[in-house]
């Protein structure tokens, strides 16, 4: 199975959630992948 997405932001701290956010207001029709992780 392969996926296709316009931004992948990595860590979900403060900055990651604000650049998906900003990520999704440049590209409205695409798609973010977020992706953190938990230690």
């Amino acid at each position: 199975m392969s996926r296709t997405v316009d931004i992948i932001v990595i860590g979900g701290g403060h900055a990651g959630v604000e650049a998906a956010w900003a990520a999704s207001s440049v590209l409205p029709n695409g798609t973010v992948a977020f992706l953190t992780m938990d230690a």
